[in-house]
């Protein structure tokens, strides 16, 4: 074949049985995503704020972390996992209570689905929000998201009366 002559693309993709390859790509390109969101604020994470400038800041963050979460629900690549934790809050009233889920389809585990719950284990509406995993007292760097990102009913439930 001459040098300049370019050979035609083989009829088998030789990647196609490699599992899960796609689905890990994609979990990089949503972590990419969700990270430069969140730093996307400049000064947001400066050690050095007070709680007020932090919170204002955090605004800001929100604003563009909320439209990457939601973008990715409705592309189908991230839903809720599985429980990490329950517990009562200030926030929660009688028996109600709050929790953390993993975030699927999103690399790593620096990123949780943070929620409060109804006794039963069903989503308060406007509640479901994404925080970093390693900043249990952080603020949400996403809140108000998709309800349907609050994590399975029963589950939370099994979790929260066990």
């Amino acid at each position: 074949m001459p040098h300049d002559t370019v050979a035609p693309a083989p009829k088998d993709n030789p990647y196609d049985n490699l599992d899960g390859v796609g689905d890990f790509l994609t979990s990089m390109n949503n972590y990419e995503r969700l990270y430069n969101a969140e730093y996307s604020v400049p000064g947001a994470h400066d050690p050095n704020l007070s709680k007020k400038q932090k919170g204002k800041l955090n605004q800001q963050v929100r604003q563009n972390v909320n439209p990457e979460i939601d973008s990715m629900f409705k592309e189908g690549t991230i839903s809720p996992g599985k429980v990490k934790d329950t517990y009562q809050s200030s926030y929660d009233k009688g028996n109600d209570f709050g929790g953390e889920v993993e975030l699927n389809g999103v690399y790593g585990n620096q990123y949780v689905l943070h929620g409060h719950y109804n006794q039963d284990g069903s989503t308060k509406p406007g509640s479901v929000g994404v925080k970093n995993s390693s900043d249990t007292k952080g603020l949400r760097v996403g809140h108000g998201v998709n309800d349907n990102l609050g994590g399975n009913k029963n589950e939370l439930f099994d979790h929260w009366t066990s």
